[in-house]
């Protein structure tokens, strides 16, 4: 009798009058089966209303899955400049986005050195390392703290590759409350005016640059809103974390450090 291998993930392709379903097994890369199915005919009720696509690695959890970059409108700005230097300041602010997407182009702040100066590197949201390329896996935007030393899809970059993403604020979708239909926006930025930095780790590529951000269970500030959070780093830690020290840094923000409006 054939060895059934377990099904690991499925991923779906949706069309308008189709469907498409592939099937991957426990710790493979590659497709054991493969569907494709009509809806034309039938089977209206699981139609999508628009195409869509699944994009991201099945172990990419879409917490932190959008954020802004309006560094220039921070009350705080003059700090970070004095941290880092207005030139890096200005080549960071210079991409200005109230909607920063996966898949985008973003400058992201690194120290490779203890004695060298800081420096930007425009790299694409979704980390992908080079093997992941070669077997067709998808890109992470977030990786788990508490496990990210330890997954191969992430532990050479925690290991060795770490950065900070600058943002003004990040965004989050609060639950329906009672007598609400529809989930709320909300945007999060630092109470104390600073940009918010997000830790984060990255994956040279021939062309551009991949980057994560990490994420950990969510402070009081955060919590009503999602049960995860972007791990925040203060002004001070910045150099320790990306000279990959300070793995202390991976916790829940302080009690009353963020600010949360609705967007």
């Amino acid at each position: 009798m054939a060895r059934r291998t377990p099904i690991c993930f499925i991923e779906v392709f949706f069309s308008p009058n189709s469907a498409r379903f592939i099937l991957y097994g426990s710790g493979q890369t590659r497709p054991i089966r493969k569907r494709s199915l009509n809806t034309s005919g039938g089977w209206e009720r699981l139609r999508p209303r628009a195409p869509c696509l699944r994009r991201f690695a099945p172990h990419s959890e879409r917490m932190c899955g959008r954020y802004e970059t309006d560094l220039r409108a921070l009350p705080g700005l003059s700090r970070f400049t004095e941290w880092v230097g207005p030139e890096i300041v200005d080549e960071i602010a210079k991409v200005r986005s109230l909607d920063v997407r996966p898949t985008h182009t973003m400058p992201i702040l690194l120290r490779p050195e203890r004695e060298a100066p800081w420096e930007v590197e425009p790299m694409r949201w979704g980390l992908l390392p080079h093997w992941a390329q070669k077997k067709d896996l998808k890109p992470a935007i977030n990786a788990r703290a508490e496990t990210v030393a330890e997954k191969p899809y992430f532990r050479k970059a925690f290991a060795e590759r770490r950065a900070v993403v600058v943002a003004s604020a990040f965004f989050e979708w609060r639950p329906p409350r009672e007598g609400e239909k529809k989930k709320r926006k909300m945007r999060i930025a630092r109470a104390d005016g600073l940009p918010i930095f997000l830790a984060a780790i990255w994956e040279p590529a021939p062309e551009v640059s991949t980057y994560a951000i990490l994420t950990t269970d969510a402070g009081s500030d955060v919590v009503d809103v999602h049960d995860r959070q972007p791990v925040v780093l203060e002004l001070d830690a910045l150099e320790t974390w990306t000279l990959c020290g300070g793995d202390e840094l991976l916790r829940p923000s302080d009690e009353g450090s963020l600010l949360l409006e609705e967007a």
